[in-house]
């Protein structure tokens, strides 16, 4: 991991300008409830991020923008956690452009849960934060008209999804594994379950020619899009290895699972149709968007259809002189049937209600509260963020989370990683 990060670093410093700006941050988490086996019940972790934009001429310019991320514990990852983010050059020809290289595409959409985000790979070493990790492709973008924008992209080889890794509290360590049907149980081994998260394999070329593009229109009060994607799915198949002893056959099969407990993600193609649209009604903003994912392939372990639809509002207020912004969105989701014993992953955003509320106290102190409530199954999580900044280059900042549920939802099977964590950032 250090051989990576001093590559990252040293990319970064072999540019031809000297000034740059960036961002250091300190973090530390801690698990409220025990944790089990070999996931840890803190983490501290140091974030470095830089960037520098060289405007080579009017028509060229080049950016260089490499992060990384090492913690005190191994292996929270299932790979390497740093990438290039948008590292690329970058060439106008009066409304074209066109930027080859790193790059990170994401579609704007609704806030939070984003049905118009299609085409970026997900980091998934803490699900309930996931961002988005860079693709090296050719990406273009022409202003045909007024208003009007439309994109396309093309990435030979696709980014692998970034997930949880060996020793990440994200898996299930009680009781059972949870799948996808209902005739099948997987005993985890009783005192300390080991997880092993196998090298990801790939049906239908799907890290290979992944391409998208998007059309879209932005008035002074509204704008409206249309994208389409085929490539990667952004979270893989999860088939885990029966290596155990068989406990029961009938009436349904049970398995009591050894140590090691072996996961592999499996990378598979879909095609992707989403559409979004905003409306701005004085301090009211409207959003709707949706998604339809149609899986390429005919394995067994390849799922069917998907879809989702996210709309709800934002308004801003003042309460005292001080400007609030209140957030309310309603996701609905609904997906074929699932035949086959793959790992499930019971979605909180079936039928789900997102909330959040921004209130800065001072021009300085932020208090953000938000919130999912599973309006199916009832599982929830709570977050409180706190942060302030200080002496014009440093923040500090707070994050609570707390998760409840029963263990046939994601929330749920989580509620052990509620947390309390702090961190500290120095930007330069």
């Amino acid at each position: 991991m250090l051989k990576n990060s001093a590559f990252l670093i040293l990319a970064f410093f072999c540019t031809a300008h000297a000034e740059f700006s960036g961002r250091v941050r300190g973090e530390g988490q801690l698990f409220l409830d025990k944790q089990i086996g070999s996931a840890p019940q803190g983490e501290a972790a140091l974030n470095l991020e830089a960037e520098e934009h060289l405007a080579l001429d009017e028509t060229w310019k080049l950016k260089i923008e490499p992060r990384v991320r090492v913690s005190s514990v191994p292996h929270m990852a299932d790979s390497f956690d740093g990438d290039m983010r948008d590292t690329l050059i970058e060439k106008k020809f009066r409304g074209l452009r066109v930027q080859a290289g790193s790059f990170l595409k994401v579609w704007e959409g609704t806030d939070g849960l984003n049905p118009m985000d299609i085409a970026s790979v997900r980091n998934y070493r803490d699900p309930l934060n996931a961002d988005s990790i860079a693709s090296v492709g050719v990406n273009a973008s022409y202003n045909f008209a007024e208003g009007w924008t439309i994109e396309a992209l093309y990435v030979p080889w696709q980014t692998p999804t970034r997930l949880p890794g060996d020793n990440s509290p994200w898996w299930p360590r009680k009781t059972s594994l949870p799948v996808e049907v209902q005739n099948t149980q997987l005993l985890l081994p009783s005192g300390a379950p080991a997880v092993q998260i196998d090298h990801h394999e790939t049906l239908n070329s799907a890290l290979k020619d992944n391409a998208g593009g998007r059309l879209q229109y932005h008035a002074e009060t509204w704008d409206a899009s249309a994208a389409m994607f085929e490539g990667a799915a952004q979270i893989p198949i999860f088939q885990p290895i029966l290596n155990g002893d068989l406990v029961e056959s009938s009436p349904k099969t049970i398995i009591q699972l050894r140590n090691p407990v072996e996961v592999r993600p499996i990378e598979y193609r879909r095609r992707t149709w989403a559409a979004a649209g905003s409306k701005t009604l004085g301090s009211w903003i409207i959003r709707v968007a949706g998604r339809y994912d149609q899986p390429i392939g005919n394995e067994p372990l390849v799922p069917g259809w998907s879809e989702e639809i996210v709309g709800g509002f934002e308004h801003s207020f003042s309460v005292r002189s001080q400007n609030l912004t209140f957030v309310s969105e309603y996701a609905y989701e609904d997906q074929a049937p699932v035949t086959t014993s793959i790992l499930a992953s019971p979605d909180p955003f079936r039928r789900a209600l997102l909330v959040g509320l921004r209130a800065p106290v001072t021009d300085d102190l932020l208090f953000f509260l938000s919130g999912i409530v599973d309006t199916e199954k009832g599982s929830s999580l709570a977050r409180l963020n706190v942060t302030e900044k200080f002496g014009g280059h440093w923040s500090v900042g707070g994050t609570a989370e707390w998760l409840r549920g029963t263990d046939d939802t994601l929330l749920g099977l989580w509620k052990s990683q509620s947390r309390v964590a702090v961190n500290g950032t120095y930007q330069f």
